[in-house]
């Protein structure tokens, strides 16, 4: 756990390639200045040698298109976007009309709390800061990542808008879809490579949003992680291979 820079890793029988899970999580002061991202609150997931859930795209080298126009950018990453808006991930390169430095330094977050000492280890980064040149209108954005058993994630995004809607829906879901490929980038430039996917989630138009996500690493064979959940006045209950 590294506060100061934002930055954190889980990790469990490291020294075991093939059982060896492992997640890292980026919430730092230094925003999306020089060689960083619009990437505050983000995570990657990697477990049984194998990549879960990853930044998409390829570096090719600094200023080309596949880095200008999707790798900086929050929807590259495991992270929310607020009515389609990001993180300020723009610098010179990319050339966002009125870019200036100091804009990636004020999109900016921090690890506000953590625990490494407990059997469910936890850390909590806000990155309310990132979005506000985008989404003015944001009060909070705070991730909450807890490694349970070092067997599984809960990843929990609260956030809140100082908005009002005509017509004030109940929180849901109301699209899931695979997107393949990265947008705009000059095809060349991923030539000959795995094409990546992702895949995004609407929700509908709220003043708050509060969203749990479980994420269970699992072999493909073998001895499976078996989890069951319940939800009562908002407190998550699990049990991870028959234990509470």
């Amino acid at each position: 756990m590294f506060p100061i820079t934002g930055w954190a890793a889980f990790h469990n029988k490291m020294t075991e390639r093939d059982n060896h899970i492992h997640m890292v999580f980026k919430c730092s002061p230094f925003g999306s200045i020089s060689h960083s991202h619009g990437d505050q609150n983000a995570f990657t997931l990697h477990a049984f040698g194998e990549t879960l859930a990853s930044i998409t795209g390829y570096y090719g080298g600094f200023g080309v298109d596949m880095h200008t126009k999707w790798r900086r950018h929050t929807f590259s990453k495991n992270l929310p976007l607020f009515n389609g808006k990001g993180q300020y991930g723009e610098n010179k390169n990319t050339k966002f009309e009125g870019h200036q430095d100091r804009f990636c330094i004020e999109a900016g977050g921090q690890i506000t709390d953590y625990d490494t000492d407990s059997d469910v280890k936890f850390v909590e980064g806000d990155a309310t800061e990132s979005y506000k040149f985008f989404t003015p209108d944001i009060e909070s954005y705070k991730r909450k990542i807890w490694f349970v058993k070092g067997k599984l994630f809960v990843i929990q995004d609260k956030a809140h808008l100082a908005v009002s809607f005509i017509n004030q829906s109940a929180e849901q879901i109301t699209s899931v879809t695979n997107v393949e490929g990265f947008g705009d980038v000059d095809p060349y430039e991923f030539q000959e490579l795995e094409i990546h996917r992702h895949v995004e989630v609407e929700f509908s138009a709220s003043k708050q949003h509060d969203i749990v996500t479980l994420l269970v690493p699992n072999k493909n064979s073998g001895e499976q992680v078996q989890v069951s959940h319940s939800v009562r006045d908002n407190a998550l209950t699990l049990v991870v291979d028959g234990k509470q």
